[in-house]
């Protein structure tokens, strides 16, 4: 496993603005920015299973970091929510977002930029969180994620889940599990099955990945 979907460090204001200006190619095979995957269409099981996890009882407030190809996001809509917030940080990308924000039914707010920069403008918490962005550089590898995951537990409310694109399969990483130990009181991991990434795929070679589940007690 090579794992080049993920960023772990906030990108330099001249990486970020490189990034922003990358060319965007988007197949039914995926997502590339820059000639590089952000997001692949063996990911779609996943992707679904996230949403799931993140809506509860279809009544919530739901934040989405990451838009990618927006399977998460349909699967969100689809088992319901309240209000559904997406951060998105590639303008393009901002584009299909609200496109597909416009086709919905329940409100849809998209919020363009880094997440870094976004989430302290936030004026709620949320019920549900999912969590999902790529790389911008190369430093940024590996544990993208793990700065995220304090914010996430202040984010969320009473009751509230978060689950993200965590990299890991069977073979959970000591260090990433101690780091959820630390954090978080109440937390599981799931395994989701049924994943065939290509031969060609760069970051990812399993039939299944290990996501964390982490609920925040009432």
């Amino acid at each position: 496993m090579d794992p080049d979907r993920g960023s772990s460090i906030r990108p330099s204001q001249t990486g970020a603005s490189q990034w922003q200006r990358s060319p965007v190619i988007q197949s039914p095979d995926g997502l590339w920015v820059n000639g590089y995957p952000v997001i692949e269409a063996w990911e779609k099981p996943l992707m679904r299973r996230l949403g799931e996890l993140v809506v509860g009882k279809g009544d919530g407030v739901v934040l989405e970091v990451g838009f990618g190809m927006g399977w998460s996001a349909d699967a969100i809509a689809q088992h319901g929510c309240r209000h559904h917030t997406i951060i998105e940080a590639h303008p393009k990308i901002v584009s299909q977002a609200r496109r597909w924000a416009s086709l919905q039914v329940h409100p849809v707010t998209i919020l363009e930029g880094f997440w870094q920069d976004v989430v302290p403008t936030l004026q709620c918490r949320f019920d549900g969180i999912l969590f999902d962005t790529c790389p911008v550089n190369e430093s940024e590898r590996n544990c993208w994620h793990y700065p995220f995951l304090p914010i996430a537990w202040d984010l969320l409310n009473p009751g509230g889940v978060f689950t993200y694109y965590s990299n890991e399969n069977s073979d959970f990483r000591a260090q990433h599990h101690c780091l959820l130990e630390k954090l978080f009181p109440v937390f599981r991991l799931e395994r989701v099955d049924g994943l065939q990434p290509p031969d060609t795929c760069l970051y990812w070679r399993g039939d299944h990945m290990v996501v964390p589940v982490i609920n925040k007690p009432t």
